[in-house]
């Protein structure tokens, strides 16, 4: 039931802003998205750098090698998720298939902490 609430607040104070962001002129309204995006890049990359890629470990198929990563210069999931799996994979140590399921995990990693669940679900019930 709390969470309810807490849900029905979140989308009552969203809805609040939208009304108050249609009554400003479109040129602010893209500054705005442009300043909150730039805002939330930063704060997801800092927090994918505080994760080190040992963290993904629990998330990865079984089987998985990151060992060969532990002596790159490849060490949090920022790292991992800027590049392309090709790249992971000239890792010695990471195969293909590592390399795969190591750059998807770092860029689901990276989405879960840009879209938040408390905030997927009450984006999800706005869309019903």
């Amino acid at each position: 039931m709390a969470k309810s609430n807490e849900t029905l607040q979140f989308l009552d104070a969203v809805l609040a802003l939208g009304r108050h962001v249609l009554g400003i002129p479109a040129n602010i309204r893209a500054s705005i998205a442009t300043g909150i995006a730039a805002e939330m890049n930063t704060r997801v990359e800092r927090q994918l750098r505080e994760m080190p890629v040992d963290s993904l470990r629990g998330a990865l198929p079984k089987g998985t090698r990151l060992g060969g990563l532990t002596g790159s210069s490849l060490r949090t999931v920022a790292d991992i998720a800027r590049v392309a799996p090709q790249t992971l994979a000239t890792v010695p140590g990471v195969g293909q298939r590592s390399a795969a399921a190591i750059h998807a995990e770092a860029l689901a990693q990276q989405n879960r902490v840009l879209f938040p669940a408390s905030a997927t679900t009450a984006c999800s019930t706005l869309q019903r």
